[in-house]
């Protein structure tokens, strides 16, 4: 089990330097016990409850989307092969479409 540690103290077992927050692991109940009267550790932590895992939305993939494709100077290839000069006019055919 795992106990909170209250107090700084070195542990005769493992040699290890415990501070408050950290927490203590042992199986030795009367290891335990002495701790918690000497006020080094505190109650056993309870384990955190089990987290709800919601199922994820699955999100429209942008990449299938088809977008002009800008090939220099201002001239934008559309999907069916049309050049278009202008982006804003290259988006207004693929709206038109």
């Amino acid at each position: 089990m795992k106990y909170p540690v209250r107090r700084v103290f070195k542990c005769k077992i493992d040699g290890k330097i415990y501070r408050p927050g950290d927490e203590y692991p042992t199986r030795d109940k009367k290891r335990a016990e002495f701790l918690q009267k000497g006020g080094f550790i505190g109650r056993p932590a309870k384990p955190a409850p089990p987290v709800e895992v919601k199922e994820s939305v699955e999100e429209p993939d942008v990449s299938e989307v088809p977008k002009p494709r800008h090939i220099g100077g201002g001239t934008y290839e559309l999907p069916d092969g049309r050049k278009v000069k202008g982006r804003e006019a290259a988006y207004a055919e693929m709206e038109g479409e």
